[in-house]
Formats: structure tokens, sequence, C-alpha cells
């Protein structure tokens, strides 16, 4: 597991676009952007299998978007933790 860092972003970018279609995801009627929100992903071959972007908040952790490309082995799960 990795956390997103200024030489990886474009890629993470490029997996949520991919992903969602969109970097902009509406939360409560607010439009978060998902280019600048906090991040851990999980690589294999060098392609993502997991994703995970979240924002805090007055000390709210709130997750915006979770991915996992593979079932059933724990990586939603890990991203969670």
């Amino acid at each position: 597991m990795e956390r997103i860092s200024a030489q990886n972003r474009s890629f993470i970018n490029d997996f949520i676009l991919e992903r969602w279609y969109s970097t902009k995801m509406i939360v409560r009627g607010k439009e978060i952007d998902m280019t600048t929100t906090d991040e851990f992903f999980v690589l294999e071959d060098e392609k993502i299998i997991g994703l995970i972007t979240y924002v805090v908040s007055d000390d709210i952790l709130e997750v915006i978007s979770l991915d996992s490309l593979r079932e059933n082995q724990g990586i939603g799960t890990e991203l969670l933790h």
C-alpha cells in the first residue's frame, strides 16, 4: 500500500478518471475535487488494483471513493484500515 505523492499524482488521477469518468464527486451537495484528496492505493505489476480517496474536515474522515479491482482478497478492507 502506498500513499499519494507528487510523483504519482498524475498516475492516480488517470485511474480516477478511468473508473469514475470524472475527477469531481458530489457529496452532500458539495463538489469534491478528487485530484486534491488524500489517498492510499495498492499496486500489483505496476497497475492500481485498489484506491481509497478521502477528506478530513473538523476531525471527521469521510471516504469519497473506494475501488477494489479484485474481489474477496481483502483489498478494500485493507484500504479502509
